[in-house]
């Protein structure tokens, strides 16, 4: 409140507290300070505060408010980032289990969005069909994922993702290995193919991890795969003392990935 006191024209001070706010679950608070920011930030953020503002509400599940900000952050939005504001409507309408018009919100958001970005919403409709039960249909679209957002290592594991969900190991393993040609350098690909290995059960996870640890030396997220295998009581080389040096690896190289602090 102080900050915002000496600089009411500084958005990111506004959105903060409008998180804070949400925190205290007080949903009449926030929507008091999204009052306060609309009449305080410049203009050019005004879309940003109506989208924010339609996410306070659909955490809340008041959906009606919720569209009536999306309008609104459309109405104040800049032409390039309003596939961002389809997106999120998508969400929301998936949540409330409007299928049909959650569909049709990707399609405009497809439309819009810029082509390094396509990838985001390609997996996005992917979610969706799969949320539906049209695994297939979910397969063709990250298909078309990969071809078009070959850059995007997060297309190629969204696909690994989806067929560990539908509980086609070997597939994910094939889908991984195949990541992993293009995307050599990714350590959350060498992490799910490690966890794959393990799901198998034919011992190669060990050597794979060595494979991983020597191309992403620093990717916290396959020293925590490490650090699992050396914790199964079942494995030869069940050793708490090395999976906890392993774990402390993964906080040092990649502390905001959660994992590493559950094991």
């Amino acid at each position: 409140e102080k900050g915002l006191h000496e600089i009411p024209r500084y958005g990111p001070l506004w959105f903060a507290a409008m998180r804070l706010h949400e925190k205290t679950f007080d949903l009449d608070r926030v929507r008091a300070t999204i009052d306060r920011t609309l009449h305080s930030i410049s203009r050019e953020l005004l879309w940003k505060v109506y989208f924010e503002a339609a996410q306070v509400e659909d955490r809340g599940k008041n959906l009606e408010r919720a569209r009536e900000y999306y309008v609104n952050s459309v109405l104040h939005c800049q032409k390039n980032l309003r596939w961002k504001i389809w997106l999120g409507g998508a969400r929301t309408e998936m949540n409330a289990d409007n299928l049909d018009v959650s569909r049709q919100l990707l399609q405009r958001s497809l439309k819009e969005v810029p082509k390094k970005m396509r990838a985001t919403v390609f997996i996005e409709c992917s979610r969706i069909e799969e949320f539906a039960g049209n695994v297939e249909k979910a397969r063709d679209i990250l298909c078309r994922a990969r071809q078009e957002s070959r850059h995007e290592w997060k297309v190629f594991l969204e696909s690994v993702l989806l067929e560990m969900r539908s509980g086609h190991v070997d597939a994910a393993i094939t889908m991984a290995r195949e990541a992993l040609e293009i995307h050599t350098g990714t350590g959350r690909l060498w992490a799910v193919l490690i966890q794959l290995t393990q799901m198998r059960g034919n011992g190669d996870e060990w050597d794979l991890f060595y494979s991983a640890v020597r191309e992403v030396p620093k990717s916290g997220e396959v020293w925590c795969e490490g650090a699992r295998i050396w914790m199964n009581p079942l494995s030869p080389k069940f050793d708490l003392a090395m999976a906890r040096r392993f774990l402390d690896f993964a906080v040092e190289f990649t502390p905001q990935y959660g994992d590493s602090f559950i094991e």
